[in-house]
């Protein structure tokens, strides 16, 4: 019986050494993509309106649909990307407050069946009734990474 614990402890510590060696790998790997392409503002797209799209330096677009109209503030949002002439291996945003430091809001798009990217973002209260955000999506390829922005408007209820 002493035998058969001493084997199982042998395992557990060889299977939380691989954990962390993998883990260790990912967060090193991560690290090593370089930001290739950080896209510019589009002045044609208005605090509230969507979808918004972005051009890339090589002609392809980034499209971002936010529902329901208007963002509201501590309900569920329907968040869309959609890219054309680009192909991304993951889709991560991160939402930023303007002028104020609502914590950390960063999501992940999983890849529907018609190509979109799509998460369901619910974004923190804030004090005022009217809330300006930064919306940064992260295109990670094989190349790099690429930053669409966005810049929208939340209400408060």
């Amino acid at each position: 019986m002493m035998k058969q614990d001493r084997i199982l402890w042998i395992v557990v510590a060889i299977l939380l050494i691989a954990v962390v060696v993998l883990l260790s790998y990912i967060q090193f790997f991560q690290q090593k993509q370089v930001v290739i392409e950080s896209a510019k503002l589009n002045p044609e797209c208005q605090l509230t309106a969507f979808p918004c799209r972005v051009q890339l330096n090589s002609g392809a677009t980034v499209q971002l649909t936010i529902s329901p109209q208007p963002v509201e503030v501590m309900k569920p949002l329907d968040v869309r990307v959609d890219l054309e002439q680009i192909e991304a291996n993951r889709v991560v945003a991160q939402f930023n407050g303007v002028g104020m430091n609502m914590g950390i809001n960063r999501y992940i798009f999983s890849r529907h069946q018609d190509g979109s990217y799509r998460a369901t973002v619910t974004l923190p209260i804030c004090v005022r009734n009217r809330m300006d955000w930064e919306a940064e999506i992260q295109l990670e390829t094989d190349q790099g990474i690429i930053i669409a922005p966005y810049k929208f408007e939340t209400i408060k209820n």
